[in-house]
């Protein structure tokens, strides 16, 4: 009743949100006053993990690549508030390493170096230590709480603190505002994949470094594109949240004919004969393989094209799947880049409302002045497709990005 009264609405999602920030702030009131010394500092890396999405799992082996790249010799732990699901990520970026000779030490510094720990091990944090928030986007979400809490128990126990790719926003509420400029305030060094507003650059300890998302790193570490023979169009879509759109609840029957719409707008200048769904998060009420399905069907019964089933949500199933399309269409700003990873043409729709991660995307790394968006009808052109080497500050080693974040983990250790 209440999702469907306007007036109530409002109120009920602030009550809802201010209780759990505030529990999210108790269940880590209990942290050590302070660390302990080690004679071998580690590197400790959190972010949503747990509940990642396969575009997180990117964001992990590319920032696994950076501690690799930098500091070999140091252990690493992934907190995970479900170890088990971080576990099966892991396993799938190993099986991906192995396909490669370049990716084989990286997958043995993998099974060597790299643990996952429950969230708790982060009373384990001591002197010397990096933690790390590794990527993900730092927005309207009652974690920001115990992400500061985690930050402030750094401090007092000696470690550094970086913040490593994160995306800065969608910001809404003055609570999530307070607790971010709090987090730029803290951390030794930001590495952000969007522009942040003047407030942020003010409130953070070292003007924030920009760079592109921590997933393309990814590039060189993945097998060679194998097109199929066929046009193929691979689609992404998923459920709105209120986190996303505030001003009205979008269902999953509107997400899917807004999704059809802006395809159907595009697919008469792409010569495409088959299309096929795809998932990067099924750990929710209405799972991208649900939604994304229903969107392929109508594109395919539309078209007049065939209809693929749908592969398998994980991170080689995506990279098989994905490397046999020619076109990719996601509401996820990673389902864009996986698809820019891959070799295909991909284009991302905005699913927040007035800007969010696709938008932030297509403006500060395309450089294009408008992205296309869930909301705006007729706003997917054909110019919005987009490939790897249209990414700025990107080249074909991606040698670039990884020295941009290796600078940065050094940067972090020597303050």
């Amino acid at each position: 009743m209440v999702y469907n009264t306007g007036w109530l609405l409002r109120p009920y999602l602030w009550i809802r949100f201010r209780r759990k920030l505030r529990k999210a702030a108790a269940e880590w009131s209990d942290l050590p006053a302070t660390g302990s010394e080690k004679p071998h500092p580690a590197i400790f890396i959190f972010s949503r993990y747990g509940t990642e999405t396969v575009g997180n799992q990117f964001i992990q082996l590319g920032l696994l690549r950076v501690c690799y790249h930098t500091f070999p010799a140091r252990a690493v732990y992934l907190l995970s508030a479900s170890p088990q699901v971080t576990e099966a990520g892991l396993a799938g970026m190993k099986a991906i390493l192995k396909r490669t000779s370049g990716g084989v030490p990286l997958a043995q510094f993998l099974d060597e170096k790299v643990a996952i720990l429950n969230e708790g091990a982060i009373r384990n944090l001591g002197r010397g230590d990096l933690l790390v928030l590794g990527g993900g986007p730092i927005m309207d979400d009652p974690q920001l709480a115990q992400w500061l809490a985690w930050f402030q128990w750094a401090e007092r126990a000696g470690a550094k603190v970086l913040i490593a790719g994160c995306g800065l926003g969608p910001l809404r509420r003055r609570d999530t505002i307070s607790l971010a400029e709090s987090l730029l305030g803290i951390a030794n060094v930001t590495v952000l994949r969007n522009k942040p507003d003047a407030n942020f650059v003010r409130a953070a300890r070292s003007a924030p470094i920009l760079a592109p998302d921590p997933a393309f790193l990814c590039a060189p570490l993945l097998p060679r594109r194998n097109p199929s023979q066929r046009h193929l169009l691979a689609v992404n879509a998923r459920q709105i949240g209120f986190d996303s759109n505030p001003a009205k609840r979008i269902s999953v029957d509107e997400v899917v004919a807004r999704v059809v719409r802006h395809a159907l707008s595009v697919a008469e200048h792409l010569p495409i004969d088959g299309v096929f769904p795809f998932s990067t998060q099924e750990g929710v009420e209405s799972p991208d393989s649900v939604v994304a399905a229903r969107v392929a069907e109508k594109i395919a019964e539309s078209l007049r094209i065939q209809l693929l089933p749908l592969p398998e949500t994980s991170f080689p199933g995506l990279v098989d799947a994905l490397s046999q399309a020619e076109y990719v269409l996601s509401t996820r700003m990673h389902g864009l880049i996986l698809g820019m990873l891959l070799g295909c043409r991909s284009a991302g729709l905005d699913y927040i409302a007035d800007n969010g991660k696709c938008a932030d995307f297509y403006r500060d790394w395309l450089h294009r002045p408008a992205s296309p968006s869930l909301y705006v009808p007729n706003s997917l052109q054909l110019d919005h497709f987009v490939s790897l080497p249209d990414l700025d500050g990107y080249d074909a080693s991606s040698d670039a990005i990884l020295n941009t974040y290796a600078a940065a983990m050094r940067q972090a250790l020597s303050q």
